[in-house]
């Protein structure tokens, strides 16, 4: 006999004690088990990418200050500026750099913020870049 002939054609047998389970049950069975609590979690916190933080040159801090000052002087007439900034990672060293559009409402030095119109608050020491939208203020 090869190939379990003597089996092959025997009937399942059906029990008349237990209900047939569900096939959901059954494949609860054999569901994925996370031996490693947390260890995705971990993997995947670990290949998260996040920039580092580019340094200002001489020239680009220079570039920035006077970026500023126009819109200081400015700021009567709400300004609409594009800025980009750098925002630090809470869990690794870096970050990532974000950007955002829209009219300035005023700017706060003492507190060192950029308040726009729509309340986004921005701290002036983590500003890249500034540039206008008739292109009078830019930093390359």
């Amino acid at each position: 006999m090869e190939n379990y002939d003597d089996i092959i054609n025997i009937e399942y047998p059906i029990s008349r004690k237990y209900k047939k389970m569900p096939l959901i049950s059954r494949a609860i069975q054999f569901a994925p088990f996370a031996a490693l609590t947390g260890f995705d979690e971990q993997v995947n916190e670990t290949a998260r990418y996040v920039d580092e933080c580019h340094e200002l040159t001489d020239d680009e801090k220079n570039i920035l200050d006077m970026n500023m000052q126009l819109l200081e002087t400015n700021i009567e007439f709400h300004p609409n500026a594009t800025i980009v900034y750098f925002v630090r990672d809470d869990k690794k060293s870096g970050g990532a750099y974000h950007k955002i559009s829209g009219r300035i409402r005023r700017i706060e030095k003492e507190e060192g913020i950029i308040i726009f119109e729509n309340e986004k608050r921005i701290q002036i020491k983590d500003i890249m870049m500034i540039n206008t939208e008739d292109s009078i203020i830019h930093n390359p």
